[in-house]
């Protein structure tokens, strides 16, 4: 909510154009890409706390993490760089489009300045850092299985982009 919350005020054509979700122009590989994104982060958001609260099913993972607090603080850090990160690509990039396509009628550009100057996707790699250490400090090993599956989708994606 945060995100929406500063693009409102700060950058509405950026929250217009990640409210879409679809277009003529899109290539129809990202189309399937982004449904398969869906499915698979819809996996995660359900495996992580029933592995974790319900059914324990990394129970060794589980306890080896909960063994090793610092180790677990230290994910959490790593985890809110990641998020840091991806909103540091919002307010670096306005065209930040949830589909693949160049925005004619925003003047889009490459932005290489910024976050974009030193990552060349931070908002990919910033969410696939928080997806791996907050489910590395939650403990729970099914949903690394899932998260590896999100950062091949996203890894797919990227080759497209370019």
């Amino acid at each position: 909510y945060a995100l929406c919350l500063y693009l409102y005020f700060k950058d509405p054509a950026l929250l217009e154009e990640r409210m879409k979700t679809g277009s003529a122009d899109q290539i129809p590989v990202d189309k399937v890409l982004v449904k398969l994104l869906a499915v698979v982060l819809l996996c995660w958001f359900f495996v992580l706390p029933l592995d974790v609260t319900r059914y324990q099913w990394s129970v060794t993972f589980t306890h080896f993490m909960a063994a090793h607090s610092a180790l677990k603080w230290i994910c959490f850090c790593f985890a809110s760089f990641g998020l840091y990160v991806v909103f540091r690509s919002f307010s670096d990039c306005t065209f930040l489009s949830p589909i693949l396509r160049i925005q004619k009628e925003r003047k889009h550009k490459v932005i290489d300045s910024g976050s974009f100057g030193v990552i060349r996707h931070p908002m990919y790699s910033g969410f696939m850092q928080y997806l791996f250490f907050i489910t590395l400090f939650l403990g729970s090993a099914y949903a690394l299985i899932v998260v590896v599956l999100v950062c091949i989708v996203f890894l797919v994606r990227v080759h497209f982009e370019e």
